[in-house]
């Protein structure tokens, strides 16, 4: 009886150390995933900002050129080079908001405004096409399309021209920024870089599904607010669509005043056109959770694709 009660010790010693090396095994292939996709990530956003034009230089060259008719330039994070929207969604979709010194644009209508700035490009860039939008204007220098927001002084802030282009909006343009700036600080400056992911595969989704550019940056804003999950790209990734298809339901209020809400071309709340964005990034979402039981590179391609 000895020898055989040794005998089964024995073999539960040998089943708890096979399934000791199973889960090594296991964790160190779940470990090597991870990377393999994280690099992947890290590598087609190295791309993407390889891809991107130097705007800033561009910027510099306007500042410098229309500097007796502005007070200020104001430089926003990014969008507008990439959304290339003539209309604009949000004031973060443009590249810089250019405040006008003369006091004689406080005293006019919008519109008046953005013609008679738009007529000040054309003739300090005689040799680049300018246009004037709703509310933008654009030069279309040979390696990118720079937009141009006018704004006009109010009292300790600015007003730009509303969605129609004929009444005013005072916002608080930095208001935006300041947050987005904090929230990517608190996430390991990992935020803006999903942000720019997240464009990219938005772009590739029928126009009845695709965000507005602002609105991904704001919904990025809120749900990294707080978040305390993995500081990996492929995380957050993940994070952002399994909360987005949730949020994207209700209207979201714009923090810089431009518009009551940042989402308002989707209409009301829990709206068709609201419904059919969050039944997209619901999809996404559910493909990034197979993808990772699949365990394999090759699914999470097929999503960035």
């Amino acid at each position: 009886m000895a020898g055989g009660s040794g005998g089964s010790v024995s073999d539960y010693d040998r089943a708890k150390l096979f399934d000791k090396l199973q889960q090594s095994e296991e964790a160190t292939k779940d470990k090597g995933f991870e990377t393999q996709v994280n690099e992947y990530l890290n590598d087609l956003l190295a791309e993407f900002n390889r891809r991107s034009p130097d705007v800033s230089k561009h910027l510099d060259e306007i500042q410098k050129t229309i500097s007796d008719e502005v007070g200020e330039t104001l430089k926003l994070v990014f969008g507008g080079s990439v959304a290339k929207h003539t209309y604009v969604d949000g004031i973060s979709d443009v590249d810089a908001l250019v405040l006008l010194g003369d006091s004689d644009y406080s005293n006019m209508a919008p519109d008046k405004v953005r013609d008679r700035f738009c007529n000040l490009i054309k003739a300090r860039f005689p040799n680049f096409e300018v246009k004037a939008g709703t509310l933008a204007v654009t030069i279309y220098f040979p390696d990118v399309e720079v937009q141009l927001l006018p704004a006009v002084k109010a009292g300790r802030g600015f007003k730009i021209a509303n969605a129609s282009g004929k009444e005013w909006s005072t916002i608080r343009p930095r208001a935006f920024s300041n947050l987005l700036t904090k929230v990517n600080q608190a996430n390991g400056s990992k935020v803006v870089p999903t942000i720019k992911m997240v464009k990219a595969i938005n772009s590739n989704l029928p126009p009845s599904r695709q965000l507005s550019s602002y609105h991904i940056e704001s919904l990025a804003v809120e749900i990294f607010r707080g978040y305390t999950g993995p500081k990996t790209q492929k995380a957050l990734l993940k994070h952002f669509y399994t909360d987005a298809k949730e949020r994207v339901l209700k209207r979201m209020p714009d923090v810089t005043g431009q518009s009551s809400h940042v989402d308002e071309y989707l209409g009301r709340d829990k709206s068709v056109n609201r419904q059919v964005v969050a039944d997209s990034l619901g999809l996404l979402a559910r493909k990034m959770h197979s993808a990772d039981n699949a365990g394999t590179l090759g699914a999470w391609q097929e999503i960035i694709r």
